[in-house]
């Protein structure tokens, strides 16, 4: 398994957690105001100033793991559920590109975008779990905590 902490922000703090064993290492910091306004990182290096000494400030122990999962602001995430027709593993991309500006709120051109394959309740369609989150939340957030000190970055949006 790979070592990892999780990393849950809104406009007023963040919260970090890893395991350790059997125990858990946790710390909460506050955000100064302007820092994440309305889901979005305002202003990287003060994000992961406040981050890295969340981190180095955890109890019991600090978490000094380099892989990051980050649970986005649910309030700036869309999911919908898609049904397509069942179409081969390679078209799922193209045939979901063709109805996504009818299926979310913001252009496509502004999201970032992924889907997770379920089960279909007919052989002849193909159900999809769609995520979005706007590029505007996304990439401040990676440049904040991926310039300085994380080997890699994972979103979980639920």
């Amino acid at each position: 398994m790979i070592a990892q902490f999780s990393l849950v922000y809104d406009d007023s703090g963040l919260e970090v957690g890893a395991r350790l064993g059997r125990r858990v290492s946790f710390a909460q910091a506050t955000l100064k105001p302007g820092v994440v306004v309305d889901g979005v990182v305002t202003h990287p290096t003060e994000f992961a100033a406040t981050l890295k000494q969340a981190l180095r400030g955890a109890t019991p122990r600090p978490i000094r793991d380099r892989h990051v999962i980050v649970g986005l602001p649910e309030t700036r995430i869309f999911t919908t559920l898609v049904t397509l027709p069942q179409v081969h593993a390679r078209e799922l991309t193209g045939a979901l590109a063709l109805q996504l500006p009818e299926l979310l709120p913001v252009p496509p051109d502004e999201l970032i975008v992924d889907f997770q394959p379920i089960s279909a309740r007919r052989r002849d369609e193909r159900q999809l779990l769609v995520i979005a989150a706007p590029v505007a939340v996304v990439v401040p957030l990676v440049a904040a905590v991926e310039r300085d000190f994380l080997s890699s970055l994972d979103f979980d949006p639920l």
